[in-house]
This record gives structure tokens, sequence and C-alpha cells, in this order.
């Protein structure tokens, strides 16, 4: 199932494989309780019926995750400030992403981000975090990009905009 995370399908394509995953659980199911209904129905018959319900359910799952997946990558954090308060220090503030179950914060003191430092929120209740044991007297620059657990697998949208912020 984690690889089809990864898929360049359009999202009519997901859509579509989602209504007809759904379709085969409803037609698994029926014929489930059409089986356990007959009482001349043999055991292998009901398992396979079982077995056949089963994996249309785990389709319906992995569709659904495909959808899931490209709709959270398509979200993007917005970081609405990165300002040095303190000496050493910088608050960055951003914009929460729905459906996000943390935030990764990346700074570097190069704009392409080589050398870079990051900072994982396993928690998305924050708005805003303050780095520290920064190099006074600098440049840095920020941007961050939220994650969703989906299937065990971290999956992260795109990064924010660089913000450039001169430390105190």
């Amino acid at each position: 199932v984690i690889s089809l995370l990864f898929t360049n399908k359009t999202a009519e394509e997901l859509n579509a494989e989602l209504a007809a995953a759904k379709k085969a659980a409803d037609d698994a199911r029926a014929e489930l309780a059409a089986l356990k209904a007959d009482k001349a129905a043999s055991d292998a018959q009901l398992q396979a019926a079982r077995k056949a319900a089963d994996d249309a359910l785990k389709a319906v799952k992995a569709a659904q995750d495909q959808i899931d997946n490209m709709t959270f990558q398509a979200k993007k954090p917005a970081v609405k400030s990165a300002k040095s308060t303190a000496k050493r220090s910088v608050k960055v503030v951003w914009k929460k992403v729905s459906g996000a179950d943390g935030y990764q914060i990346q700074y570097s003191t190069k704009p392409n981000f080589k050398s870079k430092r990051a900072v994982m929120l396993k928690s998305t209740k924050a708005t805003a975090k303050t780095i520290r044991k920064l190099k006074s007297k600098k440049t840095y620059y920020v941007r961050m990009r939220a994650y969703k657990a989906i299937d065990g697998k971290k999956v992260f949208t795109n990064y924010s905009t660089k913000k450039r912020v001169a430390v105190k």
C-alpha cells in the first residue's frame, strides 16, 4: 500500500479508482451476506467470500490513502514571520496546516539551505517556535513544511517560501 501512495495519477483517476473499489467492496459484502443467509453454503465458500470482502476493503483504504496523500501534499504552510526577538535567537510564526500531524522547520546561513539544521515539532497546537543558540550578527534563512503520517510513513508538504532574518 505504501508504494501506491507515491503515484503520478491525476485526481480524476484516483477518484475513479476509489469509486470502483467501493463498488467492489459493496458487491463482496452483498455476496458474503447472501452466502451467510444460504444454509447450504460451505465453509470454503464463506471463507473465500470473507477474503474477497477484506481485499476489497483494503483496496478502498489504499485508494483513499492515495487521495489523502495527494490533497495533503498540495498544501503548503505559510511562515507569517521570522524575527530575531532576542540575542542569538529567531522566533518563527506560521499559519496552521489542516490535517497535519507536525511540522519541520529548517534554518541555514546559506540561501540554498546547504548545511541546514532542522527542528521537528510533533505537535500541531503551536503556531510559533523560538530557535535558540544561533550565531549572533549572522543572516539566517528559515523555511518549513508540514507532515502527516499515512500508513506509518511521514508524508511532507512542499516547503514554504524562505524567510530571511538577521540575528541580533
